[in-house]
């Protein structure tokens, strides 16, 4: 028997989206977030959430759930792709993801979607926490014993117009990129590397050089921005009485990093399950266990090429004509993508020995869930760099 109230810990974008969701449907629903804030963790940072993985815009689907944010959705029709000498530019009619605004402020993300979620009568208590064990869905965020990805850079103000721009470089990119994004006046400009290491202080300081080589940019009021991320394949969606969603499930995309639709998604899942009285972690197992895998062969893929191979790259982009296609194609699961998988797992599993699990040897995924072995873990947690 499903309990009276809903209980959901943690109110980032998972959680309060499966609150909104299971309000409008009539439940009682409490969220409690430890800060006294929601969106503390991203707090003035810009960043992205992919819309690529699906034919329809995610806007759309987002419509499809009763979810309006309007405009803090910022389409982003163009990217541009760095060197360091080169810059290639990429358009789509449709927009390739859209910029948002992270923290409590009404025009963010996390603001907003506190707003709707309290219209649709969910009681939502900042500055409170659970009891342990106590809430049924738990959206607490990563955990920090496993990480892979590392974060480091600033958010800042700006007279700047609107840009997406990715740096790749072989010596101050490794296994990594470093990104800009600029939205309204607001902007993000931080290196990423998912080899495990800190982001070094000249690290920093040369992808910022190298992406102010490309990008004409006054920065104002600067905050420093650091954090690590998990990534888990296959999710780790919790127990029959308490389901993990976003962040905490391992959800998130070990390419790029856009964790925000994962997040998202999930929430929407569980949300369904919770009100068709389905099972959730399978469900969520059959709705992100291909990308999942996909995304440990383009981890790889892209680590081996990016820096050497940045204008062929580009040039497959735009051959077919749809740059958004494209990039459906080249992140989804193909068969050469089962073909190496074996190959990519293993080859992460080394470089992250101490946090991996293995499969067995041969099974597949369905094989591996139903002789009941761990699923295998790869972290990409998220602190201030989880989700874009």
């Amino acid at each position: 028997m499903k309990p009276e109230v809903v209980r959901i810990a943690g109110a980032g974008p998972a959680g309060l989206c499966a609150a909104l969701l299971l309000a409008r449907a009539g439940r009682r629903v409490e969220v409690r977030e430890r800060r006294a804030v929601v969106g503390h963790r991203f707090r003035g940072a810009v960043h992205g959430i992919e819309n690529w993985s699906s034919p329809e815009p995610f806007s759309e689907r987002l419509a499809a759930w009763g979810i309006e944010l309007g405009p803090v959705l910022s389409p982003c029709r163009e990217l541009w792709l760095c060197g360091r000498r080169q810059r290639h530019v990429i358009r789509s009619s449709a927009p390739l993801f859209y910029l948002v605004q992270r923290g409590p402020d009404a025009a963010s993300l996390e603001g907003r979607l506190l707003a709707l979620a309290r219209e649709a009568g969910a009681d939502v208590r900042l500055g409170q926490s659970f009891e342990p064990g106590a809430a049924q869905l738990e959206a607490i965020g990563p955990t920090s014993n496993h990480r892979v990805c590392t974060e480091a850079g600033f958010h800042f103000q700006t007279h700047a117009p609107d840009v997406a721009a990715a740096l790749v470089d072989r010596q101050w990119t490794p296994r990594g990129y470093a990104y800009l994004l600029v939205r309204e006046g607001a902007g993000s400009l931080c290196a990423v590397r998912f080899d495990g290491e800190p982001v070094a202080r000249d690290q920093l300081a040369r992808c910022e050089a190298l992406l102010r080589g490309h990008v004409d940019l006054d920065v104002r009021q600067r905050r420093p921005g650091a954090g690590f991320g998990s990534f888990r394949l296959l999710g780790h969606f919790g127990s029959p009485e308490r389901w993990a969603i976003g962040e905490h499930a391992g959800l998130q995309d070990l390419l790029w990093g856009f964790g925000i639709r994962r997040a998202l998604e999930s929430a929407a899942l569980a949300a369904r399950c919770w009100l068709d009285g389905a099972d959730y972690a399978n469900a969520a197992r059959g709705a992100f266990a291909v990308p999942d895998r996909a995304a440990v062969v383009n981890r790889c893929l892209w680590d081996a090429t990016a820096a050497h191979a940045l204008p062929i790259y580009v040039r497959w982009l735009r051959r077919g004509g749809d740059v958004r296609s494209a990039l459906a194609r080249a992140t989804g699961e193909r068969g050469v993508h089962r073909w190496l998988y074996p190959f990519a797992l293993r080859r992460l599993q080394q470089r992250f020995a101490a946090v991996l699990a293995t499969h067995p040897r041969g099974s597949s995924v369905a094989a591996v869930d139903a002789r009941g072995f761990h699923e295998p873990l790869l972290i990409h947690d998220g602190r201030e760099c989880g989700e874009r």
